[in-house]
């Protein structure tokens, strides 16, 4: 939801449809907003503090920033070596976060608006970046899913995605596929 009020889903593209929908009336009527979007499997959506748009799209499609409030859209994906987005998080400063899957890669890092990234995975024992979410201290939690079996779990990154530690102490779930923090 956009500082308007504006509601946008990312939906797949299974059954013909799919890409990026917003609503300006609470959620009573969609219009779908993909301009410029090359395919419809949106798993991920963000919004910086400016009012951009973040997409992350799988099968190959990498991110996709709109500046018009999802009436034209743009790929930003230089430097992203795996265009199969799962997640996106957006920090205080505007550090946006793109977490990939199936491709072995991990977590991607952009300090300049989605201009460019980084893979930022060091510490990370999965690479399948299901779920993003930053807390009020900018730490950044990762959940990833196993990989044959191995690794999974949630990892935490105090330093800017720099490194990862795994928070899984007590957590017997391997595969996490969503992420919430109470923002207040």
């Amino acid at each position: 939801i956009n500082s308007n009020g504006d509601i946008f889903a990312g939906t797949d593209f299974i059954g013909g449809g799919g890409g990026v929908y917003r609503s300006t009336d609470k959620g009573e009527n969609w219009v779908e907003v993909n301009q410029g979007v090359i395919t419809t499997d949106v798993r991920a959506l963000a919004i910086n503090a400016s009012g951009e748009i973040f997409a992350g799209l799988y099968f190959g499609g990498g991110v996709f920033r709109s500046t018009d409030n999802g009436d034209t859209w743009t790929p930003v994906d230089n430097g992203l070596t795996c265009t199969n987005v799962w997640s996106l998080a957006i920090n205080a400063d505007g550090d946006i976060f793109a977490g990939s899957a199936g491709c072995g890669t991990g977590v991607y890092r952009s300090t300049d608006d989605g201009d460019h990234w980084t893979l930022v995975n060091n510490g990370l024992t999965s690479t399948d970046i299901a779920a993003l979410a930053i807390d009020q201290d900018s730490h950044i939690f990762a959940g990833t899913r196993s990989q044959f079996g191995v690794g999974g779990g949630i990892f935490l990154s105090i330093d800017n995605g720099a490194t990862w530690t795994e928070q899984n102490s007590g957590f017997t779930a391997i595969d996490v596929n969503s992420l919430a923090i109470d923002s207040s």
